[in-house]
């Protein structure tokens, strides 16, 4: 009896050490948890950052382009225009001369 007694305090002893272990091991999983979380956040808040820096400049960059094309663009626009005209103008001067100015 004295050695079935023995042995449920031996095996007392061993649940007590694994219970204590499984719990310093879940604290600690816990804790290596909480700490990704809050890494997470900062990571997600530094990338955030650092895309919207770099939309930012994209922005910019795009605005510069469009401003410094728009007076080319106006230029063209007036150049093909009065090219138009002017080859309106000499073809209906063209077509309304008589047939002894043609040739």
């Amino acid at each position: 009896m004295e050695e079935f007694r023995s042995t449920e305090i031996i095996d007392k002893e061993i649940y007590d050490d694994a219970r204590r272990n499984a719990e310093r091991l879940l604290k600690s999983a816990e804790s290596d948890c909480q700490k990704i979380l809050d890494d997470v956040n900062s990571r997600i808040q530094k990338a955030s950052e650092e895309k919207h820096a770099l939309y930012s400049g994209r922005i910019e960059s795009l605005k510069k382009d469009l401003d410094a094309s728009l007076p080319l663009e106006k230029k063209r626009f007036l150049v093909s225009f009065e090219d138009e005209s002017i080859n309106n103008s000499i073809n209906n001067y063209i077509e309304n001369l008589s047939k002894e100015k043609k040739t």
